[in-house]
């Protein structure tokens, strides 16, 4: 409500009540977020609230006589007051979403007001036949085209872009888009033209940390999460991610102060306790790290990082067949979760299984074909079968990939990479 003034919300709300109706009619440059313009022409705004009341009046003085178009109309007003803006919900100006309702009342209007109208033609019938044809024909090709546009989050927002004005909302999402798929460099670009437009828009600092956490620019992400934070003092996920790069600069009681205070925002949160488990492994209090990573379970039975996780400390205190049933569950959960294929090779190779350890190993790779730490753990088990030609064709491997391991190892028998 403060964000808006509510006059700007009242003319927001009549000229949508008219773009929407064009928009049914012929359902061009739909976006999945449409930001809000602020201050509109006034001859728009007029010319609006002209149509409006002029449509009503209509209405009414027909009613006796076609009671339909009244129905239609008041039903289009009434189903869309609750979200047509006059009590302002998030930062859009509109959303298509929300005519699915409201939509009935026009096409209650059409579907009696066309054949009234047509009554007396003698080529009524062959009229609406053709009619329809074309206009179902049409709707396909647009139908179509719009379906393309949700082929994934960067194809839907580029096209946002394309059919909406520049806003913080818009280079966000799509800057998220970017870091899902690794493109880190635009993701930031996007990122940064979020945050200049909308300086206090916590969720882009947030998203923004992410990328920096990725690039591993931990002090930058960290200064990012700071931010969020003030501004937005109950932002839970923040102070989750806040708690992960604490973790990453070997603030371990920092990060478990973090993600005390996520789960106190919110008691549900698996990802906290995960992460707070992470942080008392690190300390070596496997006790704690062990309950922390049970609870983050019991909320989400089906959070295959904590399952890895915990497979890591029954690794530690010897428990090597808990271990791989923990990896087995993470990996049923997640078949291209590469770190869990390492983890439970790992876990053969401690049990002397080196053979299934090797083919774990190799899944780990085929997931991610620069994962280093997994050709240098091969490595060590093609060792312990004597097939010293393919350990050193994993280290050499791993060491070009900058695995610090397998370049001691190389380095000690004289080998270069």
């Amino acid at each position: 409500m403060e964000d808006y003034p509510a006059g700007d919300r009242f003319a927001n709300a009549f000229v949508s009540y008219i773009v929407y109706i064009g928009k049914m009619i012929w359902p061009d440059n739909l976006a999945v977020y449409y930001p809000y313009p602020g201050l509109q022409p006034f001859w728009q705004v007029l010319g609006a609230v002209f149509i409006f009341f002029a449509v009503i009046l209509m209405v009414i003085w027909t009613a006796k006589r076609f009671p339909y178009l009244a129905v239609g109309w008041l039903w289009y007003v009434g189903t869309l007051v609750p979200v047509i803006g006059f009590v302002q919900v998030g930062s859009h100006a509109m959303a298509d979403r929300y005519t699915y309702i409201p939509l009935i009342g026009l096409f209650i209007m059409a579907a009696w007001g066309v054949p009234e109208l047509l009554k007396g033609w003698r080529f009524r019938k062959e009229a609406l036949l053709l009619a329809s044809a074309l206009s179902l024909s049409c709707l396909f090709m647009v139908t179509w085209t719009q379906v393309g546009y949700w082929r994934n989050s960067l194809t839907l927002f580029e096209h946002a872009f394309k059919v909406t004005d520049p806003d913080s909302e818009v280079y966000k999402n799509r800057g998220s888009a970017y870091a899902s798929i690794g493109n880190y460099r635009q993701a930031i670009d996007d990122l940064n033209k979020a945050i200049e437009l909308s300086p206090k828009n916590a969720d882009a600092l947030n998203i923004r940390a992410g990328v920096y956490v990725g690039l591993g620019s931990y002090q930058k992400a960290n200064e990012d999460l700071n931010k969020a934070i003030e501004l937005k003092p109950k932002y839970a996920i923040a102070y989750n991610n806040r708690a992960g790069v604490h973790v990453n600069l070997d603030n371990y009681k920092l990060a478990i102060e973090d993600c005390d205070k996520a789960i106190e925002l919110n008691p549900e949160y698996a990802q906290a306790y995960h992460n707070r488990g992470n942080a008392y492994v690190r300390l070596g209090d496997y006790r704690r790290a062990i309950e922390d990573y049970d609870k983050a379970l019991e909320i989400n039975l089906n959070y295959a990082p904590a399952y890895n996780s915990r497979a890591g400390v029954y690794v530690t205190g010897g428990n090597f067949k808990r271990a791989i049933e923990d990896l087995d569950k993470a990996i049923d959960l997640n078949p291209k979760y590469a770190e869990a294929y390492n983890n439970r090779g790992n876990g053969y190779a401690r049990l002397g299984q080196y053979k299934q350890a090797i083919e774990d190993y190799g899944t780990a790779l085929e997931v991610n074909p620069k994962y280093a730490v997994a050709y240098n753990n091969r490595a060590a088990a093609y060792l312990s079968l004597r097939n010293y030609r393919q350990a050193v064709e994993d280290l050499k491997t791993a060491a070009r990939l900058g695995n610090e391991n397998a370049q001691k190892s190389l380095k000690s028998q004289g080998i270069s990479w």
